[in-house]
């Protein structure tokens, strides 16, 4: 799927000016989602630095819990073939 493929490309920016955003696929955990949504913030100063980016994953990559959803990803490929 394309990004924002429902917004016309001369009306994107008005789209992310209003705080509006990708919505949260299936296969994209919610600890991963919040991480998108902070570094799409309008705001650079509630932005991740890369220092912090690299810690948060870090830390999900160790975490026992997965931090993409493979039975999602599987499902979307079967459907694609």
């Amino acid at each position: 799927d394309t990004p924002y493929s429902s917004v016309s490309d001369r009306d994107l920016k008005n789209f992310l000016l209003a705080g509006k955003r990708l919505e949260k696929v299936d296969s994209c955990t919610d600890d991963i989602y919040k991480i998108m949504l902070k570094c799409w913030s309008h705001l650079p100063k509630d932005r991740p630095t890369f220092t912090e980016l690299s810690d948060i994953l870090w830390d999900l990559e160790h975490k026992e819990k997965p931090y993409v959803n493979l039975d999602s990803l599987i499902q979307q490929s079967m459907q694609s073939e």
